[in-house]
């Protein structure tokens, strides 16, 4: 009897008999979940992957914040001071849970503040507020929730000048002398890695920066404005001006400068994009970018170093991944730190605004060993789970172990990057 190790790529699988040649049997590597729910908006995915948050429409001045669970089903509701929430950023677990939370006032109308719930115990809390007539909100938390970065918008209660004020809980940070922070921007999963900006007290200008925990505050060569940090920390993702007026997006780190180029996915270099969330290696970027569609002008794209820019549409049919007809994919605003979990907003077949969740199992189940790169290793993972009938053995996680879980194995393994 073959070793199915020696075999598992020879053209045919033959491990004891099991399956016919591979190409016989072709198995998508992933799926397509609408979100519960219509009119509703998702705006972030946890770094597990596990999940969603956004807001959920109640009525026409009414939303609340939501979550919902990788299968798409609406998991709960958060409600803060008044009719209107929003979550912005989801731990691990969600454990906590971070947004705004509007309350009415009766000189400046509806205030909106900074927002953190934690759901074990549950608990409601606000950060601040400094100011008043407030705009305020936490959009970015460590994995484990431990570190929240936001801005808080106002006007001083003494003068009524505009004023900002960073939201920045569970780091204490030390400056060069006569700077102050002005807008954290982005955290590192393990809260080890901080972007942002910093204001020049002589100057009133600003500066970006990059913390380290052990090496303090640089102000690197930034080719340009600051969006997002790799959940490793080693990754910063920048714009910059790759001509007057024509913005791309850049990964940079401080050994090599700009590491990688991420372009718009498609050949006009002017045409406008966003890149929007990464993963935690930075080997996956997800956003949006514009078309002259006027049913939905913003389409979602992905990059990856080894596919580029792609449209989402198109990217997901290379993988066997069905999108049903009708649906038309916005921009995707977030993906899981392993990069193979990605969530968006898009138009369902009857024209509503309705949130997506792409899985894409194959290729996580394809990383058997769980180290980020695909090898023999994982060949010889896979192989051992599937005969032991061990969860890793199970691809398409359907709860049976059988042929189908061997071509959706060297679909995600031949499909991923890494």
């Amino acid at each position: 009897m073959p070793n199915p190790r020696q075999c598992l790529f020879g053209g045919a699988l033959c491990a004891a008999g099991l399956v016919p040649a591979i190409t016989a049997h072709a198995e998508p590597s992933g799926r397509f979940v609408p979100l519960e729910g219509v009119a509703y908006t998702a705006n972030c995915l946890s770094p597990d992957g596990q999940t969603v948050g956004g807001h959920a429409q109640g009525g026409v001045y009414e939303f609340y914040g939501a979550l919902w669970s990788r299968d798409g089903l609406m998991q709960g509701l958060y409600i803060g001071r008044d009719q209107r929430t929003n979550i912005l950023a989801v731990s691990n677990g969600a454990e906590v849970i971070s947004g705004w939370s509007e309350a009415y006032h009766s000189l400046w109308g509806h205030e909106r503040f900074a927002a953190i719930w934690e759901t074990d115990p549950y608990a409601f809390s606000i950060a601040g507020p400094r100011t008043e007539d407030t705009n305020a909100f936490i959009d970015e938390l460590s994995a484990d929730g431990s570190v929240k970065c936001g801005v808080e918008h106002g006007l001083e209660a003494d003068n009524y000048d505009s004023v900002s004020y960073p939201i920045l809980i569970g780091l204490n940070l030390s400056f060069p002398e006569s700077y102050e922070l002005h807008r954290p921007r982005a955290i590192s999963h393990a809260g080890d890695a901080l972007v942002g900006t910093l204001v020049n007290l002589a100057t009133d200008g600003t500066v970006p920066f990059l913390w380290r925990e052990g090496a303090g505050v640089t102000m690197p060569n930034f080719p340009g404005l600051l969006s997002e940090i790799s959940g490793d920390g080693r990754l910063v993702l920048c714009d910059y001006q790759l001509e007057p007026g024509i913005v791309h997006y850049c990964l940079w780190n401080e050994d090599t400068g700009i590491a990688a180029v991420v372009p718009p996915p498609v050949e006009d270099p002017a045409r406008p994009y966003f890149a929007r969330d990464l993963n935690a290696d930075g080997s996956v970027v997800v956003g949006r970018y514009t078309t002259p569609s006027t049913a939905l002008a913003d389409r979602g794209f992905v990059w990856t170093p080894c596919d580029g820019s792609r449209a989402l549409n198109g990217w997901l049919a290379d993988r066997g991944v069905e999108v049903p007809d009708g649906w038309k994919l916005g921009e995707a605003t977030g993906v899981s730190a392993d990069g193979t979990v990605i969530v968006g907003n898009g138009l369902n077949p009857d024209g509503q605004a309705q949130p997506y969740i792409i899985d894409l199992y194959a290729e996580r189940a394809s990383d058997c060993d769980a180290n980020g790169v695909r090898n023999i290793n994982d060949i010889e993972c896979f192989v051992d789970a599937f005969l032991s009938a061990q969860p890793a053995g199970d691809c398409d996680e359907d709860g049976d172990h059988d042929v189908n879980d061997i071509a959706c194995f060297v679909a995600g393994f031949l499909n991923a990057c890494g």
